[in-house]
């Protein structure tokens, strides 16, 4: 389904791909949060073809991998165990790549950790904010 034909099945596919996971019980949760993000998203105005394909050229044609090591904050990397959008040597390099690094949390989730496992998430976040707690 192409994004300019049919928005909403677009994005409902697009939302699914970021879940896909063996874990029967924790898909069928996610698979339930995101067909209500993407009713969500269908009551918003949707952005122009133009607009989605330059978001994805950019996705596409855009390394900066060679800037990591001009990032000097302390980073935070978290990922979802079940990712098959971004591999996990592909988290692992992004870690590895930080001047700063502090730690890499791979959480019980795909692609969208903050929303399957946000507990989870913020627990991470939470950790890397306030280390003493």
């Amino acid at each position: 389904v192409e994004f300019n034909e049919d928005y909403g099945k677009a994005i409902q596919k697009f939302l699914l791909l970021q879940i896909i996971t063996d874990d029967r019980v924790r898909f069928r949760a996610s698979r339930a949060m995101v067909r209500e993000l993407g009713r969500t998203l269908k009551q918003c105005i949707p952005p122009s073809s133009q607009t989605l394909g330059a978001g994805l050229e950019i996705l596409s044609d855009t390394d900066l991998r060679s800037q990591l090591g001009k990032v000097k904050v302390a980073t935070q990397v978290i990922t979802g165990r079940d990712d098959h959008v971004v591999p996990m040597a592909a988290s692992e390099f992004l870690f590895n790549q930080l001047a700063n690094g502090h730690s890499i949390h791979r959480l019980g989730a795909g692609h969208l950790p903050f929303l399957e496992s946000p507990s989870e998430y913020i627990e991470a976040l939470t950790m890397f904010a306030n280390p003493t707690q």
